[in-house]
């Protein structure tokens, strides 16, 4: 497939620029919102690039499993979590065949603008493969 290649150097670059720091602010509100869950439940960040939802997310409390294809992404974003002590575990894969480790309150992929807020039960491993609702921010 070809982002399997795609996502590295100057594509990571742009997509990192391509953000300001107010709309990473309001998304995060947006998903604390819409998730309300207590702290220490698991969320799910698909396509989680270089953590800009899943550093705050975990900050307010939330264990995050990020997923992105981009190895230089992953690596980063484990780094900062660890220097940060934050309960985010990183997966590098392909989000279409990644193993997930663990089951999850609630999922989103803010590149698509997908958000699934705790089903009345958890999310197993790889039910990602499951219609996701589309809302958007407001």
């Amino acid at each position: 497939m070809w982002y399997k290649d795609f996502f590295t150097d100057i594509a990571l670059d742009f997509w990192e620029k391509s953000h300001d720091q107010q709309t990473t602010k309001d998304e995060v509100a947006f998903l604390h919102q819409l998730f309300r869950l207590p702290k220490g439940a698991r969320l799910l960040d698909m396509l989680c690039g270089y953590g800009r939802h899943a550093l705050p997310l975990a900050k307010k409390g939330y264990v995050i499993t990020a997923v992105d294809i981009a190895q230089s992404y992953t690596q980063k974003l484990q780094e900062q979590a660890q220097n940060l002590r934050l309960p985010i575990d990183t997966v590098n894969d392909d989000l279409s065949t990644a193993q997930l480790p663990h089951q999850y309150r609630g999922a989103y992929c803010p590149v698509l603008e997908a958000w699934r807020p705790a089903p009345q039960h958890p999310l197993r491993p790889n039910d990602v493969e499951r219609p996701v609702p589309v809302r958007p921010l407001p």
